[in-house]
Protein backbone atom coordinates (compact mmCIF):
# COMPACT_ATOMS: atom_id res chain seq x y z
CA UNK A 1 0.00 0.00 0.00
CA UNK A 2 1.35 3.43 -0.89
CA UNK A 3 0.48 7.00 -1.81
CA UNK A 4 1.92 9.04 -4.65
CA UNK A 5 2.81 12.72 -4.44
CA UNK A 6 1.38 14.60 -7.43
CA UNK A 7 2.39 18.06 -6.20
CA UNK A 8 4.20 18.81 -2.92
CA UNK A 9 3.20 22.48 -2.85
CA UNK A 10 5.65 24.99 -1.38
CA UNK A 11 7.16 22.43 0.99
CA UNK A 12 6.02 19.02 2.19
CA UNK A 13 8.06 17.11 4.76
CA UNK A 14 7.82 13.75 6.47
CA UNK A 15 7.69 14.30 10.23
CA UNK A 16 7.12 12.11 13.25
CA UNK A 17 7.39 13.05 16.93
CA UNK A 18 11.10 13.77 16.78
CA UNK A 19 14.65 12.51 17.16
CA UNK A 20 15.34 12.17 20.88
CA UNK A 21 18.54 11.83 22.90
CA UNK A 22 20.85 13.20 20.20
CA UNK A 23 21.24 16.82 21.33
CA UNK A 24 24.54 15.98 23.04
CA UNK A 25 25.85 15.15 19.56
CA UNK A 26 24.54 18.42 18.10
CA UNK A 27 21.55 16.79 16.37
CA UNK A 28 18.26 18.74 16.71
CA UNK A 29 15.11 16.97 17.85
CA UNK A 30 13.23 17.88 14.60
CA UNK A 31 9.75 16.32 14.34
CA UNK A 32 6.42 18.05 13.75
CA UNK A 33 6.57 21.77 14.53
CA UNK A 34 2.91 21.89 15.60
CA UNK A 35 2.89 18.71 17.66
CA UNK A 36 -0.74 19.08 18.70
CA UNK A 37 -1.97 19.05 15.10
CA UNK A 38 0.38 16.19 14.16
CA UNK A 39 -0.90 14.13 17.09
CA UNK A 40 -4.53 14.85 16.25
CA UNK A 41 -4.08 13.87 12.58
CA UNK A 42 -2.60 10.53 13.62
CA UNK A 43 -5.14 9.77 16.31
CA UNK A 44 -8.06 10.48 13.98
CA UNK A 45 -6.85 7.78 11.55
CA UNK A 46 -6.23 5.31 14.40
CA UNK A 47 -2.47 5.60 14.85
CA UNK A 48 -1.01 5.44 18.36
CA UNK A 49 0.98 8.52 19.37
CA UNK A 50 3.51 9.04 22.18
CA UNK A 51 2.65 10.85 25.39
CA UNK A 52 4.31 14.10 26.47
CA UNK A 53 7.11 12.30 28.32
CA UNK A 54 7.65 9.39 25.91
CA UNK A 55 10.87 9.23 23.91
CA UNK A 56 9.69 7.13 20.95
CA UNK A 57 8.95 9.09 17.76
CA UNK A 58 5.51 7.78 16.89
CA UNK A 59 4.05 7.51 13.38
CA UNK A 60 5.27 9.62 10.47
CA UNK A 61 2.87 12.03 8.75
CA UNK A 62 3.19 14.82 6.17
CA UNK A 63 3.77 18.42 7.26
CA UNK A 64 2.61 20.82 4.54
CA UNK A 65 3.65 24.47 4.41
CA UNK A 66 0.79 26.79 3.30
CA UNK A 67 -1.11 24.00 1.53
CA UNK A 68 -0.89 23.02 -2.15
CA UNK A 69 -0.26 19.30 -1.58
CA UNK A 70 -1.83 16.87 -4.02
CA UNK A 71 -1.60 13.12 -3.54
CA UNK A 72 -3.09 9.94 -4.98
CA UNK A 73 -3.89 6.67 -3.23
CA UNK A 74 -2.75 3.44 -4.87
CA UNK A 75 -4.99 1.38 -2.56
CA UNK A 76 -7.76 2.12 -0.09
CA UNK A 77 -6.40 4.19 2.80
CA UNK A 78 -7.75 6.47 5.51
CA UNK A 79 -6.24 9.94 5.97
CA UNK A 80 -7.01 13.06 8.00
CA UNK A 81 -6.04 16.72 7.64
CA UNK A 82 -5.42 19.01 10.63
CA UNK A 83 -3.51 22.19 11.45
CA UNK A 84 -3.74 25.19 9.14
CA UNK A 85 -7.16 26.05 7.71
CA UNK A 86 -6.72 24.62 4.22
CA UNK A 87 -9.57 23.75 1.83
CA UNK A 88 -9.64 19.96 1.32
CA UNK A 89 -11.00 18.45 -1.89
CA UNK A 90 -11.51 14.76 -2.69
CA UNK A 91 -11.59 13.52 -6.29
CA UNK A 92 -13.16 10.09 -6.08
CA UNK A 93 -12.56 8.08 -9.26
CA UNK A 94 -15.02 5.35 -8.22
CA UNK A 95 -17.93 7.76 -8.16
CA UNK A 96 -16.51 10.23 -10.67
CA UNK A 97 -17.13 12.76 -7.93
CA UNK A 98 -15.38 15.91 -6.70
CA UNK A 99 -16.39 17.23 -3.31
CA UNK A 100 -15.16 19.35 -0.43
CA UNK A 101 -14.14 17.47 2.70
CA UNK A 102 -13.99 18.62 6.32
CA UNK A 103 -10.72 18.75 8.19
CA UNK A 104 -10.37 16.89 11.50
CA UNK A 105 -12.35 13.93 10.18
CA UNK A 106 -11.34 10.49 8.80
CA UNK A 107 -11.29 10.51 4.98
CA UNK A 108 -11.45 7.29 3.00
CA UNK A 109 -9.37 7.40 -0.17
CA UNK A 110 -10.11 4.54 -2.54
CA UNK A 111 -7.51 3.32 -5.04
CA UNK A 112 -6.94 6.04 -7.62
CA UNK A 113 -8.66 8.76 -5.60
CA UNK A 114 -6.89 12.08 -5.14
CA UNK A 115 -6.68 14.46 -2.21
CA UNK A 116 -6.03 18.16 -2.84
CA UNK A 117 -5.11 20.75 -0.23
CA UNK A 118 -5.78 24.35 -1.23
CA UNK A 119 -3.99 27.47 -0.02
CA UNK A 120 -4.16 28.05 3.72
CA UNK A 121 -6.70 30.67 4.80
CA UNK A 122 -5.14 30.95 8.25
CA UNK A 123 -2.30 29.18 9.99
CA UNK A 124 0.90 28.03 8.32
CA UNK A 125 1.32 24.26 8.57
CA UNK A 126 -1.20 21.52 7.76
CA UNK A 127 -0.73 17.87 8.70
CA UNK A 128 -1.86 14.81 6.76
CA UNK A 129 -2.10 11.73 8.95
CA UNK A 130 -2.25 8.35 7.21
CA UNK A 131 -3.56 5.15 8.80
CA UNK A 132 -0.49 3.00 9.43
CA UNK A 133 1.89 5.96 9.12
CA UNK A 134 4.49 6.54 6.42
CA UNK A 135 6.95 3.66 6.28
CA UNK A 136 10.32 5.13 5.33
CA UNK A 137 13.69 4.07 6.70
CA UNK A 138 14.47 5.83 10.01
CA UNK A 139 17.63 7.86 10.51
CA UNK A 140 18.92 7.90 14.09
CA UNK A 141 15.66 6.22 15.15
CA UNK A 142 13.37 8.84 13.60
CA UNK A 143 11.64 9.32 10.26
CA UNK A 144 11.67 13.12 10.61
CA UNK A 145 13.18 15.45 8.03
CA UNK A 146 15.75 17.78 9.60
CA UNK A 147 15.96 20.81 7.31
CA UNK A 148 19.08 22.13 9.05
CA UNK A 149 21.27 19.02 9.10
CA UNK A 150 19.67 17.34 6.06
CA UNK A 151 19.03 14.21 8.09
CA UNK A 152 16.12 11.92 7.38
CA UNK A 153 13.93 11.82 4.27
CA UNK A 154 14.36 14.45 1.57
CA UNK A 155 11.57 17.02 1.17
CA UNK A 156 8.82 15.43 -0.87
CA UNK A 157 8.94 15.94 -4.63
CA UNK A 158 6.53 15.35 -7.49
CA UNK A 159 6.31 11.64 -8.28
CA UNK A 160 7.52 10.42 -4.88
CA UNK A 161 5.85 7.18 -3.78
CA UNK A 162 5.47 6.67 -0.03
CA UNK A 163 4.91 3.24 1.44
CA UNK A 164 2.23 3.04 4.13
CA UNK A 165 2.79 0.98 7.29
CA UNK A 166 0.59 -1.66 8.90
CA UNK A 167 -2.79 -0.45 10.09
CA UNK A 168 -3.40 -1.44 13.71
CA UNK A 169 -6.05 0.98 15.01
CA UNK A 170 -9.51 2.20 14.13
CA UNK A 171 -10.35 5.71 12.87
CA UNK A 172 -12.02 8.06 15.31
CA UNK A 173 -14.38 10.96 15.06
CA UNK A 174 -13.07 14.50 15.20
CA UNK A 175 -10.75 15.02 18.18
CA UNK A 176 -9.61 18.61 17.84
CA UNK A 177 -11.63 21.06 15.78
CA UNK A 178 -9.00 23.69 16.40
CA UNK A 179 -10.06 27.31 16.32
CA UNK A 180 -8.24 30.58 16.80
CA UNK A 181 -5.31 29.93 14.46
CA UNK A 182 -2.87 32.86 14.24
CA UNK A 183 -3.44 35.28 11.41
CA UNK A 184 -6.73 36.94 12.29
CA UNK A 185 -7.11 40.72 12.44
CA UNK A 186 -6.40 40.69 16.18
CA UNK A 187 -3.01 39.94 17.68
CA UNK A 188 -2.51 36.40 18.95
CA UNK A 189 -1.54 36.13 22.61
CA UNK A 190 1.32 33.71 23.31
CA UNK A 191 2.30 33.06 26.90
CA UNK A 192 5.86 32.49 28.06
CA UNK A 193 7.84 31.58 31.14
CA UNK A 194 10.48 34.22 31.83
CA UNK A 195 14.04 33.23 32.62
CA UNK A 196 14.33 33.74 36.41
CA UNK A 197 17.82 35.14 35.92
CA UNK A 198 16.73 37.82 33.42
CA UNK A 199 14.49 40.80 34.08
CA UNK A 200 11.89 40.67 31.30
CA UNK A 201 11.11 44.39 31.34
CA UNK A 202 14.80 45.28 31.05
CA UNK A 203 15.17 43.20 27.88
CA UNK A 204 12.07 44.68 26.24
CA UNK A 205 10.19 41.38 25.99
CA UNK A 206 7.53 42.98 28.20
CA UNK A 207 6.30 46.52 28.59
CA UNK A 208 6.51 48.09 32.01
CA UNK A 209 2.74 48.53 32.05
CA UNK A 210 -0.15 46.03 31.97
CA UNK A 211 -0.30 45.81 28.17
CA UNK A 212 1.58 42.89 26.57
CA UNK A 213 4.34 43.82 24.13
CA UNK A 214 3.47 43.30 20.44
CA UNK A 215 5.78 41.63 17.95
CA UNK A 216 5.60 40.77 14.24
CA UNK A 217 6.63 37.40 12.84
CA UNK A 218 9.50 38.02 10.46
CA UNK A 219 9.73 36.57 6.93
CA UNK A 220 13.19 35.46 8.03
CA UNK A 221 11.71 32.50 9.93
CA UNK A 222 11.89 28.75 9.44
CA UNK A 223 11.70 25.44 11.27
CA UNK A 224 15.08 26.32 12.79
CA UNK A 225 13.76 29.46 14.43
CA UNK A 226 10.94 32.00 14.29
CA UNK A 227 12.14 35.59 14.46
CA UNK A 228 9.96 38.20 16.19
CA UNK A 229 10.37 41.89 15.36
CA UNK A 230 9.36 44.52 17.95
CA UNK A 231 6.59 46.84 16.74
CA UNK A 232 7.65 49.92 18.70
CA UNK A 233 10.81 51.96 19.02
CA UNK A 234 11.28 51.32 22.71
CA UNK A 235 11.55 47.56 22.23
CA UNK A 236 13.58 48.01 19.07
CA UNK A 237 16.11 50.19 20.83
CA UNK A 238 16.83 47.52 23.44
CA UNK A 239 20.36 46.19 23.28
CA UNK A 240 21.65 43.05 24.92
CA UNK A 241 25.02 41.45 25.28
CA UNK A 242 25.89 40.11 21.83
CA UNK A 243 27.34 36.77 22.86
CA UNK A 244 27.57 34.63 25.96
CA UNK A 245 29.21 31.29 26.60
CA UNK A 246 27.35 28.66 24.57
CA UNK A 247 24.64 26.93 26.57
CA UNK A 248 22.12 24.16 25.75
CA UNK A 249 19.06 25.28 23.78
CA UNK A 250 15.75 23.50 23.30
CA UNK A 251 12.74 24.09 21.05
CA UNK A 252 10.69 26.86 22.60
CA UNK A 253 13.65 28.73 24.08
CA UNK A 254 13.49 32.47 23.31
CA UNK A 255 16.81 34.12 22.55
CA UNK A 256 17.30 37.87 22.27
CA UNK A 257 19.58 39.21 19.56
CA UNK A 258 21.77 42.32 19.98
CA UNK A 259 19.27 44.44 18.00
CA UNK A 260 16.43 43.54 20.39
CA UNK A 261 14.68 41.06 18.10
CA UNK A 262 13.70 37.65 19.48
CA UNK A 263 14.31 34.20 18.02
CA UNK A 264 12.12 31.30 19.12
CA UNK A 265 14.10 28.09 18.69
CA UNK A 266 12.20 25.64 16.47
CA UNK A 267 12.47 21.85 16.14
CA UNK A 268 15.34 22.09 13.64
CA UNK A 269 17.12 24.78 15.65
CA UNK A 270 20.60 24.65 17.17
CA UNK A 271 21.19 22.58 20.29
CA UNK A 272 23.42 25.27 21.80
CA UNK A 273 23.45 29.05 21.58
CA UNK A 274 25.34 32.08 22.80
CA UNK A 275 22.59 34.71 22.89
CA UNK A 276 20.73 35.43 26.14
CA UNK A 277 17.71 33.16 26.71
CA UNK A 278 15.10 35.53 28.09
CA UNK A 279 12.13 33.14 28.17
CA UNK A 280 10.75 29.78 27.09
CA UNK A 281 7.45 28.69 25.56
CA UNK A 282 5.65 25.60 26.79
CA UNK A 283 4.83 22.99 24.14
CA UNK A 284 1.25 24.22 23.61
CA UNK A 285 2.45 27.79 23.11
CA UNK A 286 5.16 26.65 20.68
CA UNK A 287 2.39 25.00 18.64
CA UNK A 288 0.81 28.44 18.25
CA UNK A 289 4.11 29.94 17.09
CA UNK A 290 4.42 27.08 14.57
CA UNK A 291 1.19 28.28 12.93
CA UNK A 292 2.07 32.00 12.83
CA UNK A 293 2.91 33.01 9.27
CA UNK A 294 5.15 36.00 8.46
CA UNK A 295 3.40 39.30 9.18
CA UNK A 296 1.30 37.86 12.00
CA UNK A 297 1.18 40.05 15.11
CA UNK A 298 1.66 38.29 18.42
CA UNK A 299 1.53 39.62 21.96
CA UNK A 300 3.78 38.04 24.56
CA UNK A 301 2.41 37.70 28.07
CA UNK A 302 3.89 35.86 31.05
CA UNK A 303 2.23 32.71 32.38
CA UNK A 304 0.61 33.39 35.73
CA UNK A 305 1.02 30.12 37.66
Amino acid sequence: MSIKILNPGVQALIQDGGRFGMARCGVPVSGAFDRRSWQSANEIVGNTTPGPFDSWPGPAAIEVLLGGLRLEATADVIVAVTGADVPVTLLDVDDDDKRDISRHEPILLTAGSRLHLGNAKSGLRAYVGIAGGIDVDPTLESRSTDTTSNLGPHPLAKGAVLKVGWIVGQPKSSLDGRTGLPGSANATIVRFRPNPGVEATSTGILSTGPIARSWLVSPNSSRAGVRLIPTDQQAGSTRTQAMLASAPAIPGAVQQLPDGELVVIGPDGPTTGGYPVVAVFDRDELDIIAQARPGTMVQLAPIDD
